[in-house]
């Protein structure tokens, strides 16, 4: 199925640009839902296409209130999911091996030249930027049932977040809220089994790190940061529930370290 559709609309001071291609050939594909609202600047471009088994490419510029990406039920095995965009919001996903939901949602982009960089390689890898004061980032990876399933997210520049769960983790989650300052960066990588690091700096109002079911004997959730912010975990042999919250931290040099 190819679907191309183009529609330009005021084209004064209100120009918008829409272009769909889509090209099918996974039949068990139960749901792809992309939604772009309240684009209010005047060469904003919507641009998705498709290619391969499924891929998706979206390119929304210039202000874009929501940006959310959501991929529900991939019926195959090697079936892909390739979503990628470049301009001042490039987002990137690619998806393997039954991934039951995988969600990326960008909200409330204050400034003109904010980026939210998103991109994939490897089996599952996601990489999402976003810069210039973003309100809420959330990255969600819940029931990924293939043993050897990687969710690798990573991302450089002023907010730095990377992850990567493996060994059937049910649901692990990453949510960075508030960042007040311009130069405020949170990093997290992660290697190995299932390695998870996180660094908040300069004002960080909420901070959340939570990593339920791990179902494997030798599976690792490590998490640790160096910096203003300093946070480290490492639990083993099935932790149903592991939970890391840091709140209000007022001053520029204060330190967290947790570490077992």
């Amino acid at each position: 199925m190819l679907v191309s559709s183009n529609s330009s609309i005021f084209q004064g001071f209100h120009l918008m640009l829409f272009k769909i291609s889509l090209n099918f050939t996974v039949d068990t594909v139960r749901k792809l839902s992309v939604s772009f609202q309240s684009i209010g600047q005047h060469n904003s471009q919507y641009h998705a296409k498709a290619s391969g088994n499924t891929t998706l490419s979206i390119m929304p510029k210039h202000r874009a209130t929501q940006l959310s990406v959501s991929f529900q039920s991939i019926g195959q095995h090697n079936s892909q999911y390739h979503a990628k965009a470049s301009g001042n919001t490039t987002l990137s996903i690619m998806p393997k091996h039954r991934a039951t939901q995988l969600s990326v949602s960008c909200q409330s982009i204050g400034q003109h030249n904010s980026q939210y960089h998103a991109k994939a390689s490897g089996n599952t890898t996601l990489s999402i930027m976003p810069k210039h004061r973003a309100t809420q980032l959330s990255v969600s990876c819940q029931s990924i049932g293939q043993h050897n399933s990687q969710y690798h997210a990573k991302a450089s520049g002023n907010t730095t977040l990377s992850i990567i769960p493996k060994y059937r983790a049910t649901q692990l989650s990453v949510s960075c809220q508030s960042i007040g300052q311009h130069n405020s960066q949170y990093h997290a990588k992660a290697s190995g089994n299932t390695t998870l690091s996180i660094m908040p700096k300069h004002r960080a109002t909420q901070l959340s790190v939570s990593c339920q079911s791990i179902g494997q004997h030798n599976s690792q959730y490590h998490a640790k940061a160096s910096g203003n912010t300093t946070l480290s975990i490492m639990p083993k042999h099935r932790a149903t529930q592991l939970s890391v919250s840091c709140q209000s931290i007022r001053q520029h040099n204060s330190q967290y370290h947790a570490k077992m």
